[in-house]
């Protein structure tokens, strides 16, 4: 129900308005109240601060309309104030205007053009609340983005520690296991020393898209030969090929030359979409190609990775790329992972002046095609948030 104060001295207003709106007043749609002056206006707002509209004279004793709307406009910030009054000449409407009022109306009053004008002040007011609404729904949205943020960061330092301990004192304890010849302890401790290594890439995964997401993340950048990089991940990722059975393709030249960027960010793309396509295939056929290639006039290093998995439906491939989402909810939990791996490749990528891309078809395959520039200028870094 819209609450609307109407202040004016004349004593014959309140049965006026009460008898022209009384199917509004009847159907609860409106609820008038009434002062005589400004400071009896100020006081009921006081006492019921919900009041959408306010309908006000100029001249009236102890404190007049337009000392009211100051008042009002400082103190109250959803509402919508329409000035009655017979001074109906420019410099008035002017200064009602001006302290903040939305519309005049002068007397005699023309109650079917006051009905129209409270409709529309009330239609005012409920636009005034919704954007301020959004507004702090969206201040608090990211104060509660940015102290989860803190958390996973906070939080993902904590865990790498001991992670790091884990997977140290299981490589050592294998070494001592093969010396002494304790060769069936080997198996299950290697489990341990690959379950600690993947937690670590989660919690890795973590800790970066919080880092994006607070805007923390930078580059370093370098100069690096792309053939050694390239042939470093593919070689990383030899035990995820063949665990799957698939039959492994490198077309990878080795005159690439060298590309100054971020050497680590590069690798960690690279993995990220060559984890992806083992992940996500089985006995079947990985692609990884390489190239130099202009886009857009501009030389880029393109990176191909070409699967012959489960593919995916447009549909699910625009939602591809963004934060801890999967094609599908049930690919979580069948192939495991955070959903952050290719939105932390696209950012990096984005970041360094390329980009990222995917073709695929259900029940057919992927290609995942990065473009990484040859020469990142440093100025051109981009900024690009995640989401």
């Amino acid at each position: 129900m819209t609450r609307i104060l109407v202040v004016d001295d004349e004593p014959d207003v309140e049965l006026i308005i009460r008898q022209k709106f009384r199917r509004q007043i009847r159907e609860k749609q409106w609820q008038f109240d009434f002062a005589r002056n400004g400071v009896e206006a100020l006081e009921a707002m006081r006492r019921t601060p919900d009041i959408d509209v306010i309908l006000t004279d100029i001249n009236m004793t102890e404190m007049d309309g337009l000392t009211l709307l100051k008042e009002l406009r400082e103190q109250y910030r959803d509402l919508s104030s329409v000035v009655i009054s017979a001074y109906g000449d420019m410099p008035n409407i002017r200064r009602a205007m001006n302290e903040g009022a939305t519309d005049f109306l002068t007397k005699p009053i023309d109650m079917a053009d006051l009905e129209n004008t409270i409709s529309k002040s009330i239609e005012v007011v409920s636009q005034l609340k919704d954007a301020r609404r959004s507004h702090q729904e969206k201040l608090e949205a990211e104060a509660a983005n940015r102290a989860k943020s803190r958390f996973l960061a906070d939080m993902s330092h904590e865990l790498r520690t001991p992670l790091n301990a884990i997977i140290l004192y299981s490589e050592l304890i294998m070494e001592e296991a093969r010396d002494v010849g304790a060769l069936d302890f080997v198996p299950d401790l290697r489990k341990i020393h690959l379950a600690a290594k993947h937690l670590l890439t989660l919690i890795n995964d973590i800790l970066d898209f919080s880092k994006i997401e607070a805007g923390k993340m930078m580059l370093s950048l370098e100069t690096f030969p792309a053939f050694e990089v390239i042939h470093d991940v593919a070689m990383l990722l030899h035990e995820a090929f063949t665990r799957g059975g698939n039959e492994v393709v490198l077309d990878v030249p080795s005159d690439l030359g060298e590309v100054y960027a971020d050497a680590t960010r590069v690798r960690q793309c690279l993995f990220n979409i060559l984890n992806n396509a083992c992940k996500f295939t089985q006995n079947g056929k990985i692609t990884l190609r390489a190239r130099r290639v202009v886009v857009e006039g501009r030389e880029m290093l393109e990176l191909g990775v070409t699967d012959t998995g489960i593919g995916m439906s447009a549909e699910q491939a625009s939602r591809l790329f963004q934060p801890f989402t999967q094609a599908e909810p049930s690919t979580s939990k069948k192939y495991g992972g955070t959903g952050l791996g290719l939105t932390i490749t696209r950012h990096f990528c984005e970041m360094m002046g390329g980009g990222v891309s995917v073709a695929s078809e259900e029940g057919k395959g992927s290609t995942f095609t990065l473009h990484i520039p040859v020469l990142v200028v440093e100025h051109e870094l981009s900024t690009a948030v995640v989401g």
